[in-house]
Order: C-alpha cells, then structure tokens, then sequence
C-alpha cells in the first residue's frame, strides 16, 4: 500500500495537529491491512513525508 494520508474516512476531515494526523495514518493502515487479513506485524518498511516542517518552528 502506498499513499496513505491523514482523512478520517467516516468524517471526511483531516485533523489540524501533527500528532492527530499521524495517529489518523495509522488507524487508515491498520483497517486495511486487517481488510486484508494482515496486521501490523507484517509491514516491512514505512516511510513518511512531512511537508512545511519549518513553518511551525
């Protein structure tokens, strides 16, 4: 899988913080790999993006 972002599929909204839309990632991941019959245990690699990290600092 690829291309994950932070929208909550029931809400149709991005959360504001960091740390929400992190969280938001992981809960997307994990519903689809359970979809799928698989867990976080058999991910191998998981690299992220964050964009305009400056701008809060």
């Amino acid at each position: 899988m690829s291309g994950q972002g932070p929208l909550n599929v029931e809400t149709a909204r991005i959360l504001n913080t960091v740390e929400d839309q992190t969280r938001q990632v992981l809960i997307n991941i994990k519903n689809i790999l359970e979809a799928i019959e698989a867990e976080m245990s058999d991910v191998v690699k998981l690299a992220h993006t964050i964009k305009r990290v400056w701008a809060s600092l």
